[in-house]
């Protein structure tokens, strides 16, 4: 077998991403297929058969890494896991391979423990960042929700912590994203036509919201991932909803007010991903020879990881996206896991 097409899924919260790419025996592979699906956890296996209904030339074998897990209805990690596990076994006749958070793969059928998967996504793309982009950086990749701030050197990545909740002590996961971050979540006040002012604690808005008010995201973008997700079908009102933060609206904020508003909070997400970057640097520095780039990524790669690399003082800053493209740049992790994926079947370094 000199090439196969493999798969990708990357199953979050809030979509289901899926990206087919080919892979040679050479180890070169090639963009081929990409879709993005709201999560729709009764029948999300939906977003499988529009994409097999889309992408004819079939595939070989499927590679696995998902978010998910964390949805409200699974009690435990492993609940989410193990639902997942089923749904994607009853589906797929192929060999499917997950990500493990020690950088291999298990294939479904041999899996034992579920928390050895959990949450992996960013194992898969920093992989493949090393491996194809910068074998000594610091990825970050920022999405929807969270901002991943991850260490490599020698072309795999050297954080020590793995699971969430240590990513989240050691500053290699920053719980912020461009999209469906809850507003009144990135800061506890802000300043209303020069009065500090404390935020809602509601789900009136959204960092979307912020975003499009500040021409960071534009209507598609914005309908494509808060309209499918929470409904929300007209971006104009955001400026409405923004207000919503402290308790108002359009009417009694002035628009200027409320752009204000926008843009302290867009502030304060590059202040926490900054603060990250240079922590991350700091406790790894002995790793590197010299300061090392930052590679960046994610559907929020432009306006909140290159913004927040900037402003912790990297010079050099790399672009997935203008490397392999926007295909690649929005879905990495589930470009990354179907490359791994296809290599592993092809046994393929």
């Amino acid at each position: 077998m000199s090439e196969v097409i493999s798969l990708g899924l990357d199953i979050g919260g809030a979509n289901v991403k899926i990206t087919a790419v080919s892979v040679s025996s050479s180890g070169e592979f090639r963009f081929r297929h990409y879709s993005n699906k709201p999560m729709l956890l009764k029948d999300f296996t939906d977003s499988f058969k529009a994409f097999k209904s889309d992408f004819k030339e079939g595939f070989d074998v499927v590679g696995v890494t998902t978010t998910g897990e964390y949805g409200i209805v699974f009690p435990r990690l492993s609940d989410g896991i193990g639902y997942f596990r089923q749904k994607i076994l009853g589906f797929f006749k192929e060999p499917v391979y997950w990500m493990k958070l020690d950088g291999g793969m298990v294939n479904l059928n041999d899996m034992k423990d579920p928390y050895e998967v959990v949450a992996s996504n960013w194992v898969a793309s920093s992989l493949f960042v090393g491996r194809h982009v910068a074998g000594d950086c610091i990825m970050v990749d920022a999405g929807s929700t969270t901002t991943d701030v991850i260490p490599i050197a020698g072309g795999h990545p050297v954080n020590e912590s793995r699971f969430d909740h240590e990513r989240l002590a050691s500053g290699n996961l920053v719980y912020t994203g461009g999209i469906n971050t809850h507003a009144g979540c990135i800061m506890p006040k802000v300043s209303v036509d020069g009065s500090e002012t404390m935020v809602s604690s509601e789900y009136f808005c959204t960092a979307g919201d912020v975003h499009y008010i500040l021409g960071n995201i534009n209507s598609l973008t914005y309908r494509t991932y808060l309209g499918a997700f929470l409904g929300y079908s007209s971006p104009e009102e955001a400026y409405t909803r923004l207000a919503h933060l402290v308790c108002a609206d359009d009417k009694l904020l002035s628009r200027d007010v409320i752009v204000d508003v926008a843009r302290q909070l867009y502030d304060e997400q590059l202040r926490q991903i900054s603060e990250a970057i240079k922590r991350v640097y700091l406790d790894n520095k002995s790793r590197f020879k010299t300061k090392p780039p930052v590679v960046v990524t994610g559907l929020c790669a432009g306006f909140l990881a290159k913004a927040a690399a900037e402003k912790a003082g990297f010079k050099k800053v790399v672009s997935v996206g203008e490397l392999f493209g926007s295909g690649v740049e929005v879905a990495t992790p589930s470009f990354a896991v179907a490359v791994l994926a296809g290599k592993k079947l092809l046994n393929v370094k």
